[in-house]
């Protein structure tokens, strides 16, 4: 039975899946079309330090929002108190942070052989506290089922800052001038945010330790998850030959961003096999979380075959048409077939890191992608250096297989939950089969995205041929619920 509560709040629910949309929708934006604007040389540089940055963004939003959306949603009548606690919390850490980030820009640059970087990292050095407060307020309407507005104000600050950073650049600002806009962007929507959602009177206190101590290992699955996606990136531009640097690395960022497509829209199966695993575990449902596991494991093998069989079918194609101003990319643009290959394995990883922090162990989906982060790293220090780009390709493809690994053991013992043999077979076999009929029917370099597309056609068809793909499978999904 539907309560009222539920009643109000599903509509304005319905907003979330759209910003995060329209935020995936931006970022994509901002990755094609800025490294066409860019020099060659500064695309690299752009790359690295918007990783660098994120990377820090994400650990001060992601966990800090959580923390002060449970504890509001638990009583709003402590809004005001934990809002502030939050706010006096990031300040500190966020503060710090940013204070760190900023001092430490030489340092970070001379790791990276590359005293280019000063600059540009310290223009982004408000961002992380900027961030910080600013997931206090985002929690507040979170914990309140504001989610109108919490949408609203995160598809605006999507908005705003791609806005400001391809602008800069359009108006000649370069790469540096990019950040500042990004730090604005920052800047402006956390002003915003305060005089909106702000509550500046409150007679209450809330302790500072229960925020931190929910929000710590949170904090710990958001830094080594997310530096999955850049540490490679990152060891490229630091090990490679100054010489060669800018080039190898704004080529290696420009082809994790057409990898990661299909990762940051398979990404939303998280956001509902969340809370189903919290659920069922909290009523010790062994057997429908063991259900809920394997479907979701299967739907993202399947989807994430699907849109990189497409990108490692027609590597070079697709690297003419999103970078049409950057043809000295195409001389590297085989590692796109190893890039494919890694981001399928962390499809799997990130739906397995849902699972686990939501059956409420994140210390271990910590350690799972921590052990993930450091075979990854050894793996492109060692390789990268002696094969280049495919060095760091298959360096990532290593580590992200022995975190998958991890989590398929972990999940096979604790729910007895894993991949159907026969859907690991048949998705292979048709990712085989439709990278290998486009790179038979025509060399490379005459490839179109026509190719691209036949790919998954062809991907599609294997599927439905072997009978993976069925009717039964729509009314699966209809009853995850």
């Amino acid at each position: 039975m539907t309560t009222a509560t539920e009643k109000r709040v599903a509509p304005g629910a319905l907003y979330i899946p759209l910003a995060k949309i329209w935020f995936i929708f931006t970022a994509f934006a901002l990755n094609f079309v800025l490294p066409n604007l860019l020099d060659p040389d500064d695309v690299g540089d752009f790359g690295v330090v918007i990783r660098l940055v994120s990377l820090l963004n994400m650990v001060m939003i992601t966990a800090p929002l959580l923390a002060v959306s449970k504890f509001i949603s638990e009583d709003e009548s402590r809004l005001g108190a934990v809002q502030r606690t939050g706010l006096l919390l990031q300040l500190a850490v966020g503060g710090t942070l940013s204070l760190a980030y900023f001092l430490a820009a030489p340092l970070i640059a001379g790791w990276f052989n590359d005293p280019s970087l000063v600059p540009l990292i310290r223009a982004t050095s408000p961002v992380p506290l900027c961030y910080g407060l600013y997931a206090v307020f985002i929690g507040s309407l979170n914990g309140t089922r504001a989610f109108r507005t919490q949408a609203l104000f995160d598809m605006g600050y999507a908005t705003l800052r791609v806005t400001l950073i391809v602008g800069a650049v359009v108006l000649g600002f370069g790469v540096r001038g990019s950040f500042v806009g990004f730090s604005v962007a920052a800047i402006i929507i956390l002003i915003l945010s305060a005089l909106v959602i702000g509550r500046w009177r409150t007679s209450t206190a809330f302790p500072i330790t229960r925020l931190a101590a929910f929000a710590l290992p949170l904090i710990g699955v958001v830094l080594f998850q997310n530096a999955l996606l850049s540490a490679d990136l990152f060891w490229v531009k630091g090990l490679a030959d100054p010489e060669r640097s800018k080039f190898l690395s704004g080529a290696y960022f420009a082809f994790l961003n057409l990898a990661v497509v299909p990762y940051m829209l398979i990404v939303s199966v998280n956001f509902i096999l969340f809370p189903l695993v919290s659920r069922t575990t909290l009523v010790e449902d062994q057997e429908r979380s063991r259900r809920y596991i394997g479907t979701s494991l299967r739907v993202t093998l399947l989807l994430a075959l699907a849109g990189e069989s497409v990108i490692a079918a027609a590597p070079q194609a697709i690297v003419r048409t999103v970078y049409p101003s950057k043809p000295e990319y195409l001389s590297e643009a085989s590692v796109l077939i190893l890039l494919a290959a890694s981001y399928t394995v962390l499809c799997l990883v990130s739906v397995a890191i849902t699972v686990v922090n939501a059956s409420g162990r994140p210390f271990r989906s910590m350690a799972g992608a921590a052990l993930a982060l450091m075979v990854q790293s050894a793996a492109v220090a060692f390789l990268g250096p002696r094969l280049g780009l495919i060095g760091a390709g298959v360096g990532s493809l290593v580590g992200f297989s022995t975190g998958l690994v991890f989590f398929v053991v972990y999940l096979h013992r604790t729910y007895a939950a894993s991949f159907p043999p026969l859907t690991v077979v048949r998705g292979g076999l048709a990712a085989v089969v439709a990278v290998g009929a486009v790179r038979l029917s025509a060399p490379p370099e005459a490839h179109t995205m026509l190719h691209a597309a036949l790919a998954g056609v062809v991907y599609m068809i294997v599927l439905v041929i072997t009978r993976e793909l069925r009717a039964e499978d729509l009314r699966q999904l209809r009853e995850l619920r």
